[in-house]
């Protein structure tokens, strides 16, 4: 088998950096979707302190309804101090009543996974509870990773465009030699000279003189 070491070496360089670019890619949405997931959920947070200082302004009815019902991709629940339902938007999941007071917690309903946040009133008793898709901040994610890797489709190919110049030039040594050895007359078995060949190259070059050496003898 005719096996290019040329080949080779651009084979497992083009190798090593597609695999650091996909590690770093990995890394890259990990991290997104933390910080992404920070920042969402310091949304909710501030949603549902939204929602209950409005209650605690007025009552359920009328413009509170109306402003609430505006609060894009967050669903909500209202409650009571005696855990009566005072709103409620049309998404909220049946969750209960006591899921992430104070904190918040992940719950799966109906093959939805959502991302809960809860507070109380300490003067009124009542309850706020919003709760969020996890679908968005998955594709979130994703779209950061996305834009990072489109680079790759444009930058692979020039770097195996640039490794495969670096190997030739690198590999260029080893072609003089041969060159060298292809045009050396039959009759001449003197040493080849070591002065300005590569480290690498020595162990060759040393085989050969060793090889002279015992056709001249």
């Amino acid at each position: 088998m005719n096996r290019s070491l040329a080949r080779r070496l651009l084979g497992i360089l083009s190798a090593v950096i597609l695999t650091a670019w996909l590690a770093t890619a990995v890394f890259s949405y990990l991290d997104a979707r933390q910080k992404i997931g920070e920042v969402l959920d310091a949304n909710l947070a501030q949603s549902a302190a939204l929602l209950l200082a409005l209650l605690a302004g007025a009552g359920p009815d009328g413009p509170i309804a109306a402003r609430v019902a505006d609060v894009e991709g967050v669903a909500f629940r209202a409650l009571d101090a005696e855990g009566r339902t005072i709103l409620r938007s049309l998404r909220f999941p049946d969750l209960a009543q006591d899921v992430a007071i104070g904190g918040f917690a992940d719950a799966t309903l109906a093959g939805t996974r959502w991302r809960v946040h809860g507070i109380r009133d300490d003067a009124t008793g009542r309850i706020v509870q919003v709760a969020e898709p996890y679908g968005p901040r998955i594709e979130l994610a994703g779209s950061v990773v996305s834009h990072l890797l489109h680079p790759v489709w444009i930058a692979l190919p020039l770097l195996a465009v640039f490794i495969w110049l670096s190997v030739r030039w690198g590999l260029a040594p080893l072609l003089s030699l041969a060159q060298q050895l292809k045009l050396r007359d039959p009759g001449r078995l003197e040493a080849l000279s070591e002065d300005d060949a590569p480290q690498e190259a020595r162990p060759l070059i040393r085989a050969l003189n060793a090889l002279f050496a015992r056709v001249t003898a």
